[in-house]
């Protein structure tokens, strides 16, 4: 029989659990222009933690029933954290301005998200495949999640924003293959999010 929901509320998810409470207090506390930085700080943040649950979790033993959970969850959080959260902060702290045909910029908005899950969806049918082992099918979330966190240490104009939200999301589920990015890559990645991460700390603090 199968352990209850709450048996895998574990250590092992821990990277997992900050990615997705990172995104939720960026929804809940980013207000207006004035806050871009704590978005950016939180996108970052997520896409850090992201980056490391899987091997974070391998730190710990695990059953196959376990490691399979820790996929789903892994693609649930992202759908919040890179999905969700960047539209709404972006339509906060850069909304349509007044007489400006707003459903142009929500139905820009829909498509991300929806870009964004079926991105995920996707991945998680890969799993399994060996071409899922070598490399992604359209951009991942998580790089997507890095983009915003740099692109939001300048203003955004709304504009700009909803630009950036269709080609994020044409990008998620475009056909084109990409291979997993060697140990210099993952490095470069890394430091840009955390460089990133550090610049909007510190805009926080003035």
């Amino acid at each position: 029989m199968r352990a209850p929901p709450y048996a895998f509320l574990s250590l092992p998810n821990l990277l997992t659990y900050t990615s997705v409470a990172a995104g939720l207090y960026a929804l809940v506390a980013v207000g207006g222009p004035e806050s871009r930085a704590l978005a950016g700080l939180c996108i970052g943040v997520s896409a850090i933690a992201d980056a490391f649950d899987g091997r974070f979790a391998r730190l710990f033993p695990r059953d196959e029933e376990a490691q399979r959970f820790g996929g789903q969850i892994d693609s649930l959080a992202d759908a919040i954290a890179f999905g969700v959260t960047p539209p709404i902060c972006l339509y906060r702290l850069a909304p349509p301005p007044e007489g400006a045909p707003q459903w142009l910029w929500m139905l820009g908005a829909l498509f991300y998200t929806l870009a964004a899950v079926t991105r995920l969806a996707y991945f998680n049918l890969s799993l399994d495949d060996e071409e899922g082992k070598t490399g992604f099918v359209g951009v991942p979330t998580t790089f997507l999640g890095l983009l915003w966190t740099l692109l939001l240490l300048v203003p955004p104009g709304p504009w700009l924003a909803l630009i950036c939200l269709v080609l994020g999301g044409a990008a998620m589920v475009a056909p084109f293959k990409i291979g997993r990015p060697g140990f210099a890559a993952r490095l470069g990645m890394f430091l840009a999010a955390v460089g990133a991460c550090v610049a909007h700390a510190l805009a926080l603090r003035r």
